[in-house]
């Protein structure tokens, strides 16, 4: 009257080694690269670094995320206190309809989002954000192209002496719910050029998968 079948692997064409998926953690397929992934559980998962004094006005975040869910605002990194001076953040999603955000904040607070379909979860992203108190930028390039930019005024002074959060505001509220794919760089400095942006966005794919 039937047949039961477990572990099976079905796809066209000639098929491939076996590709094992026994939990959400343990996704394998032999001869292929991987890579490991932080996976926050959109409840209480963080990480925070100690402190660290940028000395600097101008911030550039590199990372590739799969973000899982629309379902509630997730900070996915975090500089600063709320409404502090010298802070910035990243967020996925933001409030209400927005995909993703990015704040930045010298004396005065700018934030830029975007509300597109094209970013919606489930969405796995190359991220490249920049902000630039001084010249009133903040960005997000996502997947090698502009989604979020802003030159509105942020005031002035450096970005201050912070602890980072990843993963939820201020280890407390808003997590985020997804996986920061690989590895996530934070660099204080003098802007990178487009093409150096661009750069990065491909490196990060190319290692992560986020695009084609």
């Amino acid at each position: 009257s039937g047949i039961y079948v477990w572990g099976a692997q079905i796809e066209p064409g000639t098929i491939t080694p076996y590709q094992r998926v026994t939990n959400a953690f343990d996704v394998y397929e032999a001869g292929k690269p991987h890579y490991g992934a932080l996976w926050f559980d959109g409840v209480d998962d963080f990480l925070v670094s100690g402190t660290v004094t940028p000395g600097t006005d101008k911030v550039q975040v590199f990372t590739g995320i799969r973000k899982a869910s629309d379902a509630a605002e997730g900070w996915l990194i975090h500089y600063g206190n709320v409404g502090s001076n010298g802070m910035f953040a990243l967020v996925a999603p933001g409030q209400a309809s927005d995909k993703l955000a990015i704040v930045s904040r010298g004396t005065v607070q700018a934030a830029a989002a975007t509300t597109s379909a094209t970013y919606a979860a489930p969405l796995s992203a190359a991220l490249v954000a920049t902000s630039d108190i001084a010249g009133d930028r903040a960005r997000m390039i996502v997947n090698g192209v502009q989604a979020v930019n802003t030159t509105a005024d942020q005031g002035t002074g450096n970005f201050l002496s912070y602890p980072m959060y990843m993963g939820r505001r201020l280890g407390a509220t808003f997590p985020f719910n997804g996986e920061i794919e690989g590895y996530i760089g934070v660099r204080f400095g003098p802007n990178l050029s487009d093409a150096q942006l661009a750069q990065i966005a491909s490196t990060i794919n190319a290692k992560t998968g986020c695009y084609a």
